[in-house]
């Protein structure tokens, strides 16, 4: 016999919240109202939205660019949106508290738009992190594939870390150990609505 996957549920929450946002997302919208949407659609199932993570515009090279699409009806994110705006839009759905707070580093890392060049003496840690940077300029990367880049990724992270010239992700913990589930599509906003573009 087939076990279904007992956070089914959990997922086609996260999807169908998803998916109503998708059709209510347009130019000229508040962007808490989507809010509202998503977490009318993740409550219909018996489940909360996480009300600290939203999806958001994107630029190039800046991925958190500024407007927030809110999980929940969060009347401080009033940012009316425009014909050609990027966003990812991604609804989090828990069987806890639906709050989500920092843990211990992840492995995920992005280089800092500007730090103190003094701070640097070493020339070989200038041209390697000149050359980290090149390749993913403010975008996320993850560890691994700085092991791929580098011999001695590694204590590269760790040196780049202490310089601060690069800063590590934080795991995200839901605050009453639930379990959370996301979905997550990056649209472009058109004149009537939005076009999926992941």
């Amino acid at each position: 016999m087939i076990k279904i996957n007992k956070f089914e549920n959990m997922i086609k929450a996260s999807s169908d919240a998803l998916d109503g946002a998708i059709k209510q997302i347009r130019p000229g919208i508040k962007l808490f109202e989507i809010g509202k949407t998503i977490q009318e659609i993740t409550m219909s199932y018996g489940y909360r939205p996480v009300d600290n993570l939203t999806g958001h515009s994107m630029e190039k090279y800046n991925l958190h660019a500024g407007m927030s699409v809110p999980n929940v009806p969060d009347k401080s994110h009033n940012s009316i949106p425009k014909v050609g705006d990027v966003f990812a839009i991604e609804p989090f759905a828990t069987d806890g508290t639906g709050h989500v707070k920092a843990g211990a580093g992840s492995n995920i890392y992005r280089c800092k738009k500007s730090f103190n060049p003094r701070l640097v003496r070493n020339r070989q840690i200038k041209i390697t992190f000149d050359r980290l940077k090149n390749n993913f300029k403010t975008l996320p990367f993850a560890h691994r594939w700085i092991e791929k880049m580098f011999p001695n990724g590694n204590n590269l992270l760790r040196k780049f870390c202490f310089l601060g010239l690069i800063t590590q992700y934080p795991q995200l913990v839901e605050a009453k150990k639930g379990i959370v589930t996301q979905k997550e599509h990056t649209v472009i906003l058109t004149e009537d609505g939005c076009e999926i573009i992941t």
